[in-house]
């Protein structure tokens, strides 16, 4: 069939769509086409379809905490000047641990029953759990996974206070240079080449109420409130792929006080992702 003669009329109705001469069918399939175009337009134009990028705590909750992360937006070209460690702590003490032998005592010198621990460190799915994810697996126990990370720690020849301030010094150069990876050697080794020196991005947002990291930690008659936040930052290590830190207030404070390697902030996972060097074809 001609465009030039439809229905009897010398013009394409493609081209006229509003003729008193097109056909019902021909009506149909104008209006589908109109309507199908209005929605893609919208889709491209509407006035909320804004990229993704790092954004501080200090944002109003409600316009991060419901944003997805853009994880293509997330991997910047590296411009920042390289870090160096700040000194940290050589013991493998902490402020309420001075060795492994006492973590069976940490709940005593807490004043806090264990099984309360236990519980609060549970998903809130599970009876008595605190945060929506948790800090332990469904069938860990709280001790034995800190006895762990305390034998893995001391062969890594490594405290827990210089495994948070590595990553403390990671989110501070974020912070101050938001949208730029973070360049950053945990090893300080001499005579590294800056392209193979590990370069990271840092993802800043706001959780929702639901999803607060609490202190399992906290006096048995605390509010659940007491010592919460809802600030997190995810963090990658751009030559590790599929891997990723996820930072909180309260699980850094775990690994500084007690030595507790929380979900998110596994220990096998943070030195994988903090060691991570970008190949060299040089």
């Amino acid at each position: 069939m001609s465009l030039s003669k439809v229905g009897g009329c010398s013009h394409s109705h493609f081209l006229r769509p509003f003729c008193s001469q097109q056909t019902s069918s021909e009506k149909i399939q104008k209006v589908f086409l109109f309507a199908l175009g209005a929605v893609i337009v919208w889709i491209y134009f509407r006035p909320n379809a804004k990229s993704f990028t790092p954004r501080t705590s200090e944002l109003p909750s409600e316009a991060v905490a419901k944003k997805p992360i853009d994880k293509a937006s997330t991997f910047f070209r590296p411009k920042s000047t390289p870090l160096q460690p700040v000194p940290s702590s050589s013991t493998l003490s902490t402020p309420f641990l001075k060795s492994a032998d006492e973590i069976d005592q940490l709940p005593q010198k807490l004043g806090v029953s264990l099984d309360i621990i236990q519980r609060r460190a549970k998903p809130a799915s599970l009876k008595g759990g605190d945060t929506f994810k948790g800090f332990l697996d469904q069938n860990d126990s709280l001790l034995a996974v800190i006895k762990k990370d305390w034998e893995q720690v001391e062969k890594e020849k490594i405290t827990h206070a210089q495994v948070a301030d590595h990553i403390h010094n990671i989110l501070e150069a974020a912070r101050k240079t938001q949208g730029v990876a973070v360049s950053y050697d945990m090893e300080k080794s001499d005579g590294v080449p800056s392209d193979v020196i590990p370069k990271f991005s840092v993802v800043f947002f706001t959780k929702s109420e639901q999803e607060t990291d609490t202190n399992i930690f906290r006096p048995e008659d605390a509010r659940r409130e007491e010592g919460s936040s809802t600030e997190e930052a995810i963090i990658c290590n751009t030559a590790v792929p599929c891997k990723y830190i996820r930072w909180t207030p309260v699980r850094e404070s775990y690994i500084r006080l007690y030595g507790f390697y929380s979900l998110g902030m596994e220990l096998e996972i943070i030195l994988g992702i903090l060691k991570g060097k970008p190949v060299s074809f040089n």
